[in-house]
């Protein structure tokens, strides 16, 4: 029922949605992009999360399959890291107690006790909190869905995820039982709680399910709808979040450096890594386990020295990746066997052996 108040006294210029080609007559050319059938095909939250991340106040918005493709693969991600992280603890809940409940909030000595990884994680998460507040209050709604998709995609899923594992599943050397366990099993939580709730004004639907799986007490919100915006009192670690970028540059590095020369991922190679910044040498030494998984190296012959050390020649069988103007890395390249059953050209000494 209407009731006279005005429950909103900023005035919003409202933009068409149109064709990707911008086209006043796209419904005539049948280009036009029809919501319903948008909503059959990839879903409400895709739709929702294609139109706001196009939003320009006072412009139109163009709108296509790709980007609605886009949406739905990240709705997707969203659903199958929230499903990897709860059932990593409901897996581990009898030998892990992380205390973790919805709406908390770490200590300054809390994350001060951390190991490193975990607090670049905790303090760039801080940092999205105060930009998306910040571009809400603002009514800018496009931008905050970008950092909160790379936040959630990219710093938690293909990196803080995947290093996570070295300290929860024994097979890759972590110990469940372990304290190093516990904190990593409660920072995941944390973390995917915080996205959902920025990320719920843009995708709701995705949002409440998985949020609703999150362990939970009596006095806990019934829907993420109505639970607290985050607001994270706790200062900024500039120092770890810059030894975090790093870490995935140098790693990105090796990565494109194995593809480059057909090592195949299982093999595990021993890899030196020299360092200019001496504090971020030993950041890599203490994270050897994660950093020997997640650049598929060698967790007995992997270590990270002085750049003052490195000698001036590549060593024989090695290359030298230079990530950066303060890491390169020395990796040894196996040698390439030919098989002459597959390539007759040896049989005729066309091409050598050995590579």
């Amino acid at each position: 029922m209407l009731t006279g108040a005005c429950c909103d006294r900023q005035a919003h210029k409202c933009a068409h949605k149109r064709a990707r080609t911008r086209s006043e007559r796209a419904s005539v050319a049948g280009n036009v992009v029809d919501p319903l059938d948008a909503i059959a095909d990839y879903g409400t939250d895709a739709l929702r999360y294609a139109l706001l991340t196009s939003s320009v106040p006072g412009m139109d918005v163009p709108v296509s399959k790709g980007g609605l493709e886009n949406a739905k693969a990240f709705a997707n991600k969203i659903w199958n890291v929230g499903r990897f992280i709860i059932t990593e603890h409901e897996k581990n809940a009898e030998t892990i107690a992380t205390n973790f409940e919805s709406g908390m909030q770490f200590s300054e000595e809390e994350i001060a006790s951390m190991p490193w990884l975990e607090r670049a994680l905790l303090s760039k998460c801080h940092g999205l909190c105060e930009s998306v507040t910040a571009a809400l209050t603002a009514n800018r709604f496009a931008p905050p869905t970008k950092e909160i998709k790379e936040f959630l995609q990219e710093d938690v899923a293909s990196w803080y995820v995947e290093a996570s594992k070295t300290r929860l599943q024994d097979h890759l050397g972590g110990d469940p039982k372990s304290p190093e366990a516990a904190t990593a099993q409660k920072v995941l939580l944390y973390l995917l709680e915080v996205s959902l709730k920025l990320l719920h004004p843009f995708m709701p639907f995705v949002t409440e399910a998985v949020w609703q799986r999150l362990p939970r007490t009596k006095s806990s919100p019934r829907s993420l709808m109505i639970s607290a915006w985050p607001q994270p009192a706790t200062k900024r670690d500039k120092e770890a979040e810059g030894w975090f970028t790093k870490l995935c540059a140098v790693t990105s590095a090796v990565r494109n450096a194995r593809a480059e020369q057909g090592i195949a991922p299982k093999e595990r190679l021993p890899l030196t890594f020299w360092c200019s910044d001496a504090g971020f040498q030993e950041a890599l030494q203490s994270e050897r386990s994660a950093l020997s998984w997640l650049a598929r190296a060698d967790p007995d012959q992997i270590e990270a020295r002085p750049m003052e050390e490195r000698p001036a020649e590549t060593p024989e069988g090695c290359i030298r990746i230079v990530a950066s103007e303060e890491i390169e890395v020395d990796m040894p390249v196996p040698k390439k066997e030919i098989d002459v059953e597959k390539d007759p050209r040896a049989e005729w000494g066309l091409v050598p052996f050995e590579e």
